[in-house]
């Protein structure tokens, strides 16, 4: 054999190995596009202002609060441009409720149709933090509440739906 083929081999090789990565460079390039729409703009926030009814789920992480206990909760949120605030209920008879039965909702941020980041501050320095998914009509996702020094006090999922005009 002449001693040309492992010249033959290496370049080969060479040629073999850049060709995967420019594939591999292609390839995340075209990923990373996707992931910012494809045409480098963010996907419009759902506006989610209005009346919103529902329950929490507290110790339960189901969504649909299938064998949980329901608390029923009331939001009326304003949204400018991706930004949430407003109100929160809970009826005063609902013994889970407590004294907090109202609050304010701060720093809430909608990307697209997930919301991130609202949370709920009540009167006896307590907080809530909600994150979820939305669509026109409804939305659900997962809740923690927290008291002094940032302790977990409560978890749970929670589940909204727009009231019947």
């Amino acid at each position: 054999m002449s001693r040309t083929t492992p010249s033959r081999r290496r370049i080969a090789d060479a040629t073999f190995r850049t060709g995967i990565a420019a594939a591999i460079i292609l390839a995340v390039a075209a990923i990373q596009s996707c992931s910012v729409g494809g045409s480098g703009q963010s996907q419009a926030s759902l506006d989610i202002s209005g009346a919103w009814v529902g329950n929490s789920f507290p110790g339960c992480r189901s969504n649909g609060g299938i064998n949980c206990y329901k608390r029923p909760i009331a939001f009326n949120l304003n949204q400018s441009g991706a930004s949430v605030s407003g109100s929160y209920s809970c009826p005063i008879d609902n013994a889970m409720c407590g004294t907090n039965n109202s609050g304010n909702v701060v720093g809430g941020k909608m990307e697209g149709s997930y919301l991130s980041d609202m949370r709920v501050v009540f009167s006896d320095a307590t907080n809530c933090l909600y994150q979820g998914q939305f669509t026109a009509d409804g939305g659900s996702g997962e809740y923690m509440c927290f008291a002094g020094a940032g302790r977990i006090v409560e978890q749970g999922g929670w589940h909204l739906d727009r009231p019947a005009s």
